[in-house]
């Protein structure tokens, strides 16, 4: 009767049971193991949501701690009842794609030696490690022994999320010095970081929400922890790299988001490294893909087709604000600037030696309108349109325009919200007062002095503008960070940084706080002046004039209706 086992056995999306397998025949090159110690893997979430597909009936699990219960024929240099690894990814070991260091796209049996995710066999093409027993194809290449000393517990990370991490660190070709971001601090985020460290990275920056995770990332080597749920990430580490972005970045989480967010880190030339198991094809945006460097692409150019190989991308001061003909706003999706040598480009027009626009940089002490002139003189026999200063050329004239503009507002805007601050301060203040009249009287009567009373009302206006002050900063900061991204995308900079001037939030305090005492001074100065026996007496009835409006009324030359308005 053949030996039984339990395992977990994937049924369908949704469905792991746990039930009877034959144990495995052990073949000459093969180990079998009885597992001690194995764990759940995210990869194994994706496997039972029916996210990424096995075959019906497969064992799953991936990360083996057991001792070797039988060897094959032709197994040397390990033993039975020996503690033992193995590895999640599980290479025959003589393939091309293992020759040349590509483990995880082993393909013994394939016409080249290649086989995408071919060295991945647990649990995802052959029966895994959540089982009582484990066969190990390949022993002598993927056999690990544990040393004595050291428990299950501690080396259960091995087999999977350790090398994982690692592995991570060592495809982003991190070298002594570099700038590394991971994305995600979980475990295998936290390996990747360890990984960093090891291979010489000095500055390590670490994305997560998890304050744990944030702690023991710190002790794992980074020198900087960006809490993604408080800050925009991306934002933050142009500003921790001052401008610059990381050399390598290493998404450990497996969503767009992150994806995307560790693109647009990355330092012109970077690596990406990514680790996360994908559920759903990613999108790259364009722009943070730098337009797919090395992509080659066709292009009409006078009538023929032409391929062009994108080498880089650039973005020229003139073209920042970029309108194809007859357009009012940019359109990306209808007109772009390509840049090309001016060799090939009149080449294919048939136009060596023709231009159609030409820029000049004047030296300081040039002139401007007698260079136009010239210009205009010596172009005008060719069909020149008319040379422009550059605060006439269009994109710079668009993007000064929207900065003037966005400083007016800056100068107009803040006094206007300060003044009616002020003034309902002041408004609030004094009807505050007024019915607080009879407290002050009293007060005053056992020996409060003016000063006393007044301070009161100003630290408690104080106390109000500080408030508001900092709700006024928490929401100020997260829309100047809002308005950057906007600009940033609307006209593609490579980045444009969000910087947090602590001095601008400090005169800002303080001009709120100056504002509103000033607001509250009328209202206090009435307080200090009141003498304790009127202070006690209810105020006079307050007397009014009328107004030159009501008199003409009066006289019947202007109307009610007029007057009301």
């Amino acid at each position: 009767m053949t030996a039984k086992m339990k395992a977990a056995i994937f049924v369908e999306p949704n469905r792991i049971v746990l039930d009877e397998k034959p144990i495995p025949d052990v073949g000459p090159l093969d180990a079998l193991i009885r597992i001690t110690t194995t764990t759940i893997c995210g990869t194994d979430i994706h496997i039972l949501k029916g996210e990424y597909p096995v075959a019906r009936g497969l064992t799953i699990g991936h990360e083996p701690v057991g001792i070797i219960e039988k060897l094959g024929s032709a197994v040397e240099g390990f033993q039975e009842g020996q503690r033992v690894i193995a590895g999640a990814i599980t290479p025959s070991g003589h393939s091309h794609a293992c020759l040349c260091g590509c483990l995880s796209q082993d393909g013994p049996r394939m016409k080249y030696g290649f086989k995408p995710m071919g060295g991945w066999r647990f649990g995802n093409t052959i029966d895994g490690a959540q089982a009582e027993y484990l066969l190990v194809p390949d022993a002598m290449a993927n056999l690990a022994p544990i040393p004595d000393g050291l428990s299950d517990e501690q080396v259960l990370m091995c087999p999977d999320i350790m090398s994982t991490g690692f592995s991570g660190a060592e495809s982003g070709k991190i070298r002594i010095g570099d700038t590394v971001a991971v994305f995600a601090q979980g475990p295998i985020g936290l390996c990747a970081t360890a990984g960093a460290k090891l291979m010489g990275a000095t500055k390590i920056i670490a994305v997560d929400s998890v304050h744990a995770r944030m702690e023991i990332s710190r002790r794992m080597g980074a020198d900087h922890v960006v809490d993604f749920s408080k800050t925009d990430v991306v934002a933050e580490i142009m500003r921790l790299t001052d401008g610059r972005g990381v050399d390598v970045a290493i998404e450990a989480l497996g969503r767009q988001e992150t994806f995307e967010a560790a693109l647009r880190v990355l330092r012109p030339g970077g690596t990406l490294s990514s680790l996360g198991v994908y559920s759903k094809d990613l999108t790259i945006p364009l722009d943070a893909f730098l337009a797919g460097l090395g992509d080659h692409t066709i292009a009409i150019l006078n009538g023929r087709k032409r391929t062009l190989h994108v080498v880089g991308i650039a973005l020229s001061p003139e073209f920042i604000y970029a309108l194809g003909p007859w357009d009012i706003m940019p359109d990306d999706r209808r007109f772009g600037i390509v840049w090309m040598s001016e060799k090939t480009l009149a080449a294919a027009y048939d136009l060596t030696g023709a231009f159609s626009s030409v820029a000049l940089k004047l030296l300081p002490y040039a002139s401007e309108s007698a260079v136009i002139d010239q210009l205009d003189t010596l172009l005008n026999r060719y069909g020149g349109l008319g040379a422009v200063g550059r605060k006439d050329q269009t994109s710079h004239a668009f993007l000064d325009a929207e900065l003037k503009q966005l400083e007016a507002m800056s100068r107009i805007l803040p006094p206007i919200f300060l003044l009616v601050a002020a003034f309902l301060v002041n408004m609030t203040l004094t009807r505050l007062i007024a019915l607080e009249r009879e407290q002050i009287g009293l007060l005053k009567a056992i020996g409060y002095s003016n000063m006393a009373v007044g301070l009161h009302y100003l630290q408690f206006v104080s106390a109000i503008a500080v408030i508001g002050a900092a709700i006024g900063i928490a929401a100020g900061t997260w829309l100047g960070g809002g308005l950057t991204r906007m600009y940033s995308d609307f006209f593609h900079f490579p980045f444009l940084v969000f910087r947090i001037d602590p001095a601008t939030y400090l005169l800002a305090v303080g001009t709120t706080v100056v504002s509103a005492v000033l607001g509250a001074w009328q209202a206090v100065r009435g307080v200090v002046r009141l003498p304790p026996a009127v202070a006690m007496t209810p105020p006079a009835p307050t007397q009014y004039r009328q107004f030159l409006v009501t008199l003409y009324r009066a006289l019947g030359r202007i109307s009610q209706t007029v007057t009301m308005v």
